[in-house]
C-alpha cells in the first residue's frame, strides 16, 4: 500500500467570476506520494480558496469530512473555501488506495504593524531591543535571529518579523542621552552652572531639557542654548541635578542623565594661618580622588597643589600655599581614564582676594538689556561665570564722560551673568539680560 503526503504547491493563479469585483484568488496543494499527510496552513488574506489534487493515475475519488466522516463529493481536485478550518481523508484507487488524512487552515497573519520606537540609553552602557514574541522568526539588520539583543551605539536597528503569511519591520532609534557637567560658577557660592554639550545629531531630535534640581524641575531651556544657571540662594548645601531630554514631538525621554551633586565647600581658619576647606562627598561620579587646586582670577587657570583620595572630605592648607586666587575642588573620574572635573564652588575669604571689601564702584543699569556702565574704578577686569576674563578696561580706553567726572567705562557683553572687580580689589556682579 502506498502513503501520501498533502503538499502546497508553490503556485497561484486567479478565478475570474463574472463580477470583477469578487475575483478570488485560490492556491493548489497536490497529494505527493510519501509519508502519511498532516496539516496545510493557507493565509486567509493571501487567498480565498484552495484546489486539493490527488496524485496522477487515481481514480474513484471519494472525500469525507471528520470526524463524522460525511461524503462531500468526487471531485478531482476538490476546492476548499477560505470559511472552513477542517479535517478530511480522501481515497482513491488506480494508484494504490490509500485512505489519506489532512487537514485544511485558512490562518491570518499575526505579524504585528510595523512600527518605530524610539529609546534612550546612557553613554557606553548597553541597552534591550525586544522584538514582540511569537511564533515569528526574527532577522536583525545586525545578523543576529534572536528575538531579543543587546547594542552599546547609538543608532537605526531594524528587525524583520515574519510568520507563514507576513513580514513586518520594527525600527529601534537608539540615542545617547544628554550628558551634563556640573561646576558652581560666582563668588557668593549660591549660583550652579549645568551643562552640556550640544550635537547636530542630537539637536535633531532634542527640543529642550528639563533641569532638575534635587528632584523638583527649576528650569527648562532650549536644548542648543547648552546651559542653565540655577541660583540656590545662601547657605553652602550641595545640590543635586539631573536634566532630562524632551523630543521634538514633546515626549520626555524616560532615561535622565546620570544624577550630578555639586560641592560646596565650607572653611574654618585655624591657627598659624591655616585654613581648613571641608565638602561633602557628590553623588553621580566614580571618582578616583580629588585634586585640590588654586583658581587664579586673572586668567581663569588652575594650579593643582594636592591630591587627596575619594573618601576624604576635608584638606587643610596653609594660606601661604596659595599666591593668589581661589581653592577649588576637582573630580578625579576613574570611569573616564582620569578625566578631571570641577566640582566645587570657589573658596571665599581664605586666599583674601577681597571680594567682601568695600565697593565703592558703581555698576549701572543691573540688571542692563545689553550694555553697561562701571563708575569709579581706576580700572576693572570682567570674568564669566566659568571665570574667563571677558574685559579688561583702563584709564583712557572705553572712558565715557560722567557728570560727576569720575572714570566710567561702558561695556557690551553678550547676555548673561558677569562679575566686575575693580583695581581695589572689590567685586560686584551684573547681569545682561
Amino acid at each position: 500500500m502506498k502513503k501520501f503526503l498533502l503538499i502546497l504547491m508553490c503556485m497561484a493563479f486567479c478565478m475570474t467570476k463574472a463580477n470583477a469585483q469578487n475575483d478570488t484568488i485560490m492556491t493548489i496543494a497536490q497529494i505527493q506520494q510519501s509519508a502519511p499527510g498532516g496539516q496545510v496552513q493557507i493565509c486567509a488574506d493571501r487567498y480565498d480558496r484552495v484546489l486539493v489534487y490527488a496524485p496522477e493515475g487515481c481514480t474513484d475519488f471519494g472525500w469525507y469530512e471528520l470526524p463524522q466522516g460525511n461524503y462531500i463529493g468526487n471531485m478531482n481536485p476538490m476546492i476548499f473555501d477560505s470559511n472552513i478550518t477542517n479535517e478530511y481523508y480522501c481515497g482513491f484507487n488506480g494508484c494504490g488506495y490509500q485512505h489519506f488524512q489532512f487537514s485544511i487552515h485558512f490562518i491570518q497573519s499575526n505579524v504585528p504593524a510595523a512600527t518605530t520606537i524610539e529609546s534612550w540609553k546612557r553613554e557606553h552602557e548597553s541597552i534591550t531591543l525586544e522584538a514582540p514574541s511569537g511564533s515569528f522568526t526574527y532577522h536583525w539588520n545586525t545578523g543576529e535571529t534572536t528575538r531579543v539583543i543587546q547594542v552599546t551605539e547609538p543608532g537605526t536597528y531594524t528587525c524583520d518579523i515574519s510568520d507563514l503569511c507576513a513580514t513586518a519591520t520594527r525600527t529601534f532609534i537608539v540615542h545617547d542621552n544628554v550628558e551634563i557637567v556640573l561646576a558652581t560658577c560666582d563668588l557668593e557660592s549660591n549660583l550652579n552652572m549645568v551643562t552640556w554639550l550640544t550635537t547636530p545629531e542630537q539637536a535633531e531630535y532634542v527640543r529642550e531639557v528639563n533641569v532638575k534640581r534635587d528632584g523638583i524641575q527649576v528650569g527648562t531651556v532650549d536644548y542648543s542654548t547648552g546651559y542653565f544657571i540655577d541660583n540656590i540662594g545662601s547657605g553652602a548645601a550641595s545640590r543635586t541635578y539631573t536634566v532630562v531630554a524632551v523630543d521634538t514631538d514633546g515626549t520626555e525621554c524616560p532615561i535622565v542623565s546620570y544624577p550630578k551633586e555639586t560641592i560646596h565647600m565650607a572653611y574654618l581658619t585655624g591657627i598659624n594661618n591655616t585654613i581648613e576647606v571641608n565638602w561633602n562627598i557628590p553623588t553621580g561620579y566614580d571618582l578616583l580622588g580629588y585634586n585640590i587646586c588654586e583658581w587664579h582670577e586673572d586668567d581663569g587657570s588652575l594650579t593643582v597643589i594636592d591630591y587627596v583620595g575619594a573618601s576624604v572630605t576635608s584638606y587643610t592648607c596653609s594660606q601661604s600655599q596659595f599666591d593668589e586666587g581661589y581653592i577649588v575642588v576637582q573630580g578625579v573620574e576613574a570611569s573616564k581614564d582620569g578625566e578631571t572635573r570641577l566640582l566645587s564652588n570657589r573658596s571665599m575669604d581664605i586666599v583674601g582676594l577681597g571680594e567682601n571689601q568695600t565697593t565703592s564702584f558703581k555698576v549701572y543699569p543691573n540688571p542692563t538689556k545689553g550694555f553697561f556702565t562701571v563708575e569709579g574704578a581706576s580700572y576693572i577686569t570682567v570674568y564669566n561665570t566659568l571665570g574667563q576674563v571677558v574685559a579688561t578696561c583702563r584709564d583712557g580706553v572705553h572712558t565715557v564722560s560722567t557728570s560727576s567726572g569720575t572714570v566710567a567705562y561702558q561695556i557690551t557683553l553678550p547676555s548673561g551673568i558677569y562679575f566686575v572687580k575693580s583695581g581695589e580689589g572689590a567685586v560686584k556682579k551684573v547681569v545682561v539680560e
